[in-house]
This record gives C-alpha cells, structure tokens and sequence, in this order.
C-alpha cells in the first residue's frame, strides 16, 4: 500500500470577536460654534447680523454673508413686491441686479415709465377724448381718477 503523506494541520483560524468601537470622547463645543448653531436655528437676519459682527472671522462666516444676502433680499422685497413708488422699484434693482425678482420689477417699473410718460403727454388737454383712450391703456393706473374725471367734461 502506498504511503499516503498528510498535510500538516493548520492551526485554525482565530476567531475574530467584534467590540463595539469606542465613542469618540465628545469635545464641547467653543462659544463661537455654540452661536452658530444658534444663528442657523433662528434663522433670522438679525441673528446673522449679530453673529457676523460678533464672529467676523468665522469658518462660519462666509455661509453667514451668504444667509443674510439671501434674508435682505427677501426683506427688500416683501417691502418692494407692492410699492407703486419707482424709486423703491430703482432701489431694489440697484441692491440686487440679479434677483430672481428682477425682471418683475424691471417690469413694474417699465410700465410705471410708460404710463407717466402717456399722463404727462395729455394731463394739461382739454380734449376729453385724450383722457378716454389713456384710460383704455391704463383703466387702474395711478392717474385713473383724474382721467376719469376729466374723460366726461
């Protein structure tokens, strides 16, 4: 019969027993990170103001800016979106060329132009026709009541 050569045993392999990874020791966090957390919770321009000022130098500091650019913008023109004053229109364009608003007040402030330019054209005729047809063009504009008036004399 041949001889028949075994293998060495191989010592088995050890079990790997799986511990729970430490917690990384919580480190507290510094009174800047505390205001931060804090400015982000507010979410209020005032708190991002305060923080800029207070934390100018912030790692923070440029997502700051860039919240309260966005906050001022949304501020300017809840106070622009209803004006009837061009001014307050040339004002947000001047603040914020860019805005997604832009082209609405752009807009506003085309046909604001256009309807004092057709007013200053007929406010001093005596022809009540002049007054009817710039009614046609702007039957709620700003000098609708005085055109109205002076349509029937």
């Amino acid at each position: 019969m041949p001889v028949v050569q075994q293998e060495p045993k191989q010592p088995a392999p050890a079990t790997k027993t799986r511990s729970k990874p430490e917690a990384a020791p919580s480190v507290p966090l510094s009174e800047e990170e505390k205001a931060w957390k804090k400015t982000q919770s507010s979410g209020d321009l005032k708190s991002y103001l305060n923080f800029l000022r207070t934390y100018p130098t912030s790692p923070s500091a440029p997502l700051a800016q860039t919240k309260i650019d966005e906050l001022g913008e949304q501020a300017m023109w809840e106070s622009t979106r209803e004006s009837v004053e061009a001014k307050v229109w040339e004002n947000f364009l001047a603040a914020y060329p860019d805005s997604k608003q832009a082209p609405t007040v752009r807009d506003k402030l085309t046909r604001f132009r256009a309807e004092q330019m057709a007013w200053d054209a007929i406010q001093d005729s005596s022809d009540p026709k002049a007054f009817r047809d710039f009614l046609k063009a702007y039957p709620d504009g700003r000098f609708a009541a005085q055109a109205r008036q002076r349509a029937i004399r």
